[in-house]
């Protein structure tokens, strides 16, 4: 994330008032000295980072286990499903900007499919990624000390479990390609999804267009 922290700022001013004196009186008088500081704008948004998409286990709708990783590794399956919710939330004394971007889209696999916040369904992953980036314009400018309205947001995929024959047998395939040993040279290069989002908020010196009253 990238920020932009204003500089603290002291400034010191010193008044003195030379005494006037004569034979019979004399006025005096003393000036407390000033400080003026500023300190830094409290930069507050909240962004959740940790994607917890995929599993290397699943259950069933009664809670009974069907998939399984033997090593560990996060894996998919026929029948198996997931999703994962990112809130952003704060409220900056700054304007700020906020946008997403997709670093990696990869889905090797080709028989999941994608949603996002139950709008947009059945997607591939290179379409996930295009409506995820386009989720936040780069050009809203959001007030300051203005509290963000819970921005959230859900992916959620889903494999599903078809009993046709053709699409059983594609799916053997892809399972007959996995690899277990991390240290298999083709292990990199087996059937795998891959989904990293980054949530970018920056300082903005622009007015605000977004209404969070």
């Amino acid at each position: 994330m990238k920020k932009k922290f204003i500089l603290v700022l002291i400034i010191t001013t010193i008044i003195s008032i030379y005494s006037l004196s004569g034979t019979y009186a004399r006025y005096t008088e003393t000036l407390v000295d000033k400080t003026d500081s500023a300190r830094t704008a409290k930069w507050d948004l909240n962004i959740t980072r940790d994607i917890d998409l995929f599993s290397d286990s699943y259950v069933n709708k009664t809670n009974d286990q069907i998939v399984k990783s033997t090593n560990g590794d996060f894996v998919v399956a026929p029948g198996t499903s997931g999703e994962y919710t990112f809130t952003i939330t704060g409220a900056p004394e700054t304007n700020y900007t906020l946008r997403i971007e997709v670093l990696e889209a990869l889905d090797t696999v080709g028989r999941i499919t994608y949603s996002l916040d139950g709008i947009y369904n059945d997607l591939d992953i290179n379409t996930l990624k295009f409506f995820l980036e386009n989720l936040l314009r780069e050009d809203d400018v959001y007030p300051a000390n203005k509290p963000l309205k819970v921005n959230k947001h859900t992916i959620s995929w889903k494999w599903n479990f078809y009993e046709d024959e053709e699409k059983d047998k594609l799916d053997t395939e892809k399972g007959n390609s996995a690899i277990t040993d991390n240290n298999d040279t083709g292990y990199d290069t087996q059937p795998m999804v891959k989904l990293k989002v980054k949530v970018i908020a920056e300082q903005s010196t622009k007015a605000a267009n977004i209404n969070l009253d």
